[in-house]
């Protein structure tokens, strides 16, 4: 189900927006920039699916304790959506702090060792560091580094601090196997909960 759920929400929808809106946006008009913007986003699209599934079964596995509002539940079906709710909203939580520490929002220089640590286990991350990397890192009037003048003199180049497309790609790699392998591990001891009569 891990795949067929992957290929139709998070494969072609993304797909197809990124064929339709990659000019109109104005993006660099050149294959190799397409290819690495749309394989990005599907990349990063794919990563947090499996992420939101694993957090889902991680959630999941504590739908046996007891229930904060057992008056709530009256059958089996409440008590799935009611561990269908939490989960939900335990996965924006944590998808919100990783948009926070991509660094495109905030500025993480005096965020410290806990700051880094979250913007490095993001995925989104990686991704936008990629995506940064492909769209200013090649464009007329690059210094030594890849950076554009005009990206440079905005301060954007000081937030992005790993434009190493190889780094990114293999950050979101091992990413990606390591979720999946969570979701596997997770789904096959998983065990559908009843309610007690």
């Amino acid at each position: 189900s891990l795949i067929a759920d992957i290929l139709m929400f998070h494969i072609i929808p993304p797909f197809i927006v990124c064929c339709v809106l990659y000019i109109p946006v104005g993006l660099r008009q050149t294959w190799r920039a397409f290819l690495v913007f749309t394989s990005t986003t599907l990349a990063v699209c794919i990563v947090a699916a499996c992420l939101a599934r694993a957090l889902f079964y991680a959630v999941d596995s504590f739908g046996s304790l007891p229930a904060p509002l057992p008056a709530l539940i009256r059958n089996d079906r409440d008590a799935s959506r009611l561990r269908t709710a939490k989960a939900s909203s335990f996965t924006v939580t944590i998808f919100t702090i990783f948009v926070f520490f991509t660094g495109s929002s905030l500025n993480l220089d005096g965020s410290g060792l806990m700051g880094r640590a979250l913007q490095y286990v993001s995925f989104l991350y990686w991704g936008c560091n990629l995506l940064y990397a492909n769209e200013f890192g090649h464009g007329e009037g690059g210094n030594a580094d890849g950076v554009t003048d005009a990206t440079q003199s905005s301060g954007a180049s000081n937030t992005f601090v790993d434009i190493d497309s190889r780094q990114c790609v293999a950050a979101l790699a091992v990413q990606l196997v390591f979720y999946v392998f969570l979701v596997c591990v997770a789904s096959r001891y998983s065990v559908p909960t009843k309610l007690e009569e």
